[in-house]
């Protein structure tokens, strides 16, 4: 299963049978601090396709995860993952890019 973007350890990760997406991303060293609350699953097979959960929709080929409302109310341990599956967790935008916050440093600095 591949882990991309902002987890502690992104990377392909060899995952035993019925293992689930959170024990996956346990095992990836979590999502970073600065992550969307909505992940993307890109299931190589069929086995989301019926499941009626809270926090999990499905966007045509992909799963749309709501991570925080999972773990609240549903069972997650159903999200089983496959081999060839794609976990995306994005990272969050910044309000304020890094080259706008030094400027206004070196303008505070110089007022």
């Amino acid at each position: 299963v591949h882990v991309l973007g902002a987890v502690s350890r992104p990377g392909l990760y060899f995952v035993p049978t019925n293992t689930d997406l959170v024990k996956l991303l346990t095992v990836a060293g979590g999502p970073e601090r600065n992550t969307e609350e909505h992940f993307v699953v890109r299931k190589s097979d069929e086995s989301w396709a019926r499941l009626e959960l809270p926090g999990v929709k499905r966007d045509k080929a992909s799963f749309q995860v709501d991570f925080k409302k999972l773990l609240r109310e549903g069972n997650y341990t159903s999200l089983t993952m496959s081999p060839q599956d794609v976990v995306f967790v994005p990272a969050a935008e910044p309000l304020i890019s890094s080259g706008t916050a030094r400027t206004v440093s070196v303008l505070s600095l110089v007022m």
